[in-house]
């Protein structure tokens, strides 16, 4: 029972599904090899899960000049292996901003 709970887990993927099987299989004497491809799926899953977090904060960060932080998260997003259209947001971001700054620039040196 608790190596099918593993299975389905490990299908799913789901950060507390995953959890919840690992309790169980523990507690129901599983070694540590019966454990770890949901443990490695489990701490692949929450590396996601921070940089999702990472991307939802950076899109929201206050506007100019914040390439740094931007950057850091789509560097954390693609680090963590988050899908092309989960990351597509702030890349569009990301260019956006550069453009204005870019302009701002321009702008700045023109009225020197």
């Amino acid at each position: 029972r608790a190596r099918e709970g593993l299975a389905a887990a490990c299908a799913a993927r789901g950060i507390e599904g995953l959890h919840r099987a690992l309790d169980e299989g523990r507690a129901a004497g599983l070694e540590e090899p019966e454990l770890l491809e949901a443990r490695n799926i489990l701490a692949t899953e929450e590396r996601k899960a921070a940089a999702r977090v990472a991307v939802a904060e950076a899109l929201q960060l206050p506007q100019p000049g914040n390439f740094g932080a931007l950057e850091a998260a789509l560097a954390e997003g693609e680090a963590a292996e988050l899908e092309f259209m989960e990351l597509r947001p702030l890349r569009d971001h990301i260019g956006k901003e550069r453009t204005r700054s870019e302009c701002r620039e321009a702008l700045a040196a023109a009225l020197a």
